[in-house]
């Protein structure tokens, strides 16, 4: 989730906050569009010397954001700035009723250098215009589009999360608040919820309450839900609050449970509570059951984390002792994870994202590939 634009800024002290202060203000895509048509028009514009004061100014008097406009400016770079000139000159001559210019220093000075000063100003406003006001309408169509997708990707988690508190509320109190609190605080929902979750069968290996196959069913609850768990308090909460859909959930050992055939299978926060050699028989036995096209979602330790990965093992050993498969929590570093997907047959991705806690994870999706196409 993003965070809102400077609402909370002016309390940020120093340097820093002022920094972020200017680069988030006034955001609005009307306005962004608005700072860049600006920068760009005075850019282009032949008033050297004079145009990022100029830029900044205005700005300020608008109430636009001054790092984009000034941004803007930047178009009359050495590069570009030649093109600018020659473009603007023979606009200009065409605006006024002229032909296309001889770019010849001779002949410009043969035929009068204030013509041509008269003619380069009438075609940078002409040019400006065309390149700013363009510049400006994609510039407000991406922000749209951007600011429409975030507001359906808020309103989408919003419905997800009173979903949850529904489907929960009759659980003990204990569960219920930890789901409640883990599906805000933990950052892998709303990444669930971005992606694209194919069809068919799900399972979920150590699925603990139920959170995720919940999430899943709320997408699309006609899907067969598969999960297990070796705490039998878990499996009850959650097959309580999965009891509205076709949920087949037990428990049991992700080493021993019989995997079924499936389009998505969920693998969180399991590997490094068993062995490295169980580790790779599961990895293997998620690939051979999944169905062609379908998709694994692997979260794991990040253990190249630093601190933060040193942080994320201990709160581990203090949630689950030495761990319900009876060894210390010991995860293995992602390409590793990655490399077993890949000899299984997977086309694989990593990702490290940050999140709301004090953790280090890495999610690797991988995928096998669809026979048919």
């Amino acid at each position: 989730m993003s965070e809102a634009p400077s609402a909370a800024c002016p309390d940020r002290p120093g340097l820093r906050g002022l920094l972020r202060r200017l680069m988030t203000e006034q955001l609005e895509p009307g306005r962004a569009a608005a700072a860049v048509a600006l920068g760009i028009t005075l850019g282009i514009v032949p008033i050297y010397g004079l145009q990022s004061v100029v830029a900044l100014a205005l700005a300020t008097l608008f109430r636009l954001n001054r790092p984009l406009t000034l941004a803007g400016t930047f178009i009359n770079i050495p590069p570009i700035q030649p093109l600018l000139v020659i473009g603007s000159l023979q606009l200009g001559h065409l605006a006024m009723g002229g032909t296309l210019v001889s770019l010849s220093p001779r002949e410009l000075l043969a035929t009068g250098v204030g013509l041509h000063v008269v003619a380069l100003f009438i075609g940078s406003v002409i040019l400006s215009a065309a390149v700013g006001g363009s510049a400006g309408l994609a510039t407000y169509v991406v922000l749209r589009r951007r600011a429409a997708r975030a507001d359906l990707s808020r309103n989408e988690a919003r419905r997800w999360r009173r979903h949850v508190n529904r489907i929960f509320a009759t659980a003990p109190i204990w569960d219920r608040g930890f789901v409640r609190w883990k599906t805000r605080l933990d950052r892998l929902f709303d990444l669930l919820l971005a992606e694209e979750l194919g069809t068919g069968p799900v399972v979920d290996l150590g699925c603990g309450h139920g959170a995720g196959l919940a999430l899943v069913a709320f997408r699309d609850p006609h899907r067969v839900l598969y999960g297990c768990d070796l705490s039998e308090r878990r499996i009850q909460a959650a097959r309580r609050a999965l009891s509205g859909y076709d949920a087949r959930i037990s428990v049991a050992d992700v080493r021993t449970f019989e995997i079924p055939e499936a389009g998505l299978i969920l693998v969180l926060d399991v590997l490094q509570y068993i062995g490295d050699a169980e580790q790779a028989a599961l990895l293997a036995r998620c690939a051979a059951a999944l169905s062609p096209g379908g998709l694994l979602i692997l979260r794991a330790p990040d253990t190249d984390g630093g601190l933060l990965a040193k942080t994320t093992a201990w709160l581990d050993r203090l949630a689950l002792g030495l761990g319900a498969a009876g060894t210390a929590p010991a995860g293995q570093p992602a390409r590793v994870y990655q490399r077993l997907l890949a000899e299984a047959g997977l086309s694989v991705t990593a990702q490290r994202y940050p999140n709301k806690l004090p953790l280090a994870h890495v999610v690797l999706r991988a995928r096998k590939p669809d026979v048919a196409a």
